[in-house]
């Protein structure tokens, strides 16, 4: 991470090998991507991405992370090429279940 200050952290992927650079889509050395705000960008609603370098694309074993080649602080709203936001609304609404009818006399509760 690139922020010791972060107080949120979003995984974006698994371990990929590619990076988009403007329009083009460059190969890179394995890593995954994060995104991740402080307390002011939470206010201001950014964030910033950074890439975890990895050995190779099974391991999980980071020995760089480093902010991605474009390591602006970006609003939350801006969409990706897939038309998702880089930092989804929902991120931390619980999510919603089902009322649970009571339980009958004699029955056991459903978990």
């Amino acid at each position: 991470m690139t922020d010791r200050d972060a107080s949120r952290i979003l995984i974006r992927s698994d371990i990929h090998e590619r990076t988009w650079a403007g329009q083009y889509m460059n190969k890179d050395d394995p890593h995954i991507t994060i995104a991740s705000k402080n307390p002011q960008q939470e206010l201001r609603g950014t964030h910033t991405t950074s890439h975890g370098y990895t050995q190779g694309t099974e391991k999980y074993k980071y020995n760089v992370i480093r902010a991605s080649s474009d390591h602006r602080e970006k609003p939350d709203h801006l969409m990706n090429r897939e038309n998702k936001p880089f930092w989804p609304k929902n991120l931390y609404e619980e999510p919603k279940r089902e009322p649970q009818p009571a339980p009958q006399a004699n029955e056991e509760p459903k978990k």
